[in-house]
């Protein structure tokens, strides 16, 4: 990951599987998931597929304003995609 720009963003990767990322914002506590490649982050929204530098502050552009979750919510996405939810990663597509 290349170095963050403005510090004051602190989002950490909580979990990784293939090209998807569990991340949390440490000052909310919230969650979210991404996809990685290519240098790049992207959201699991099919309407939403531009994407942002693959940095803390990328992430956290990425999913501002509406795509942070409840840790249950993120986890229980991440787990579909990541759990044999290969129908799902291709239907984002």
């Amino acid at each position: 990951m290349s170095p963050d720009p403005d510090p004051d963003t602190q989002v950490d990767i909580v979990a990784e599987h293939a090209s998807f990322r569990l991340i949390r914002d440490r000052a909310s506590g919230r969650h979210a998931v991404v996809e990685a490649r290519d240098g790049k982050v992207y959201s699991l929204s099919a309407a939403d597929r531009g994407g942002e530098p693959d940095s803390p502050a990328g992430m956290a552009r990425l999913v501002e304003p509406d795509g942070w979750r409840d840790e249950a919510q993120a986890r229980a996405v991440f787990a579909e995609i990541t759990g044999g939810g290969e129908h799902l990663a291709r239907t984002i597509w």
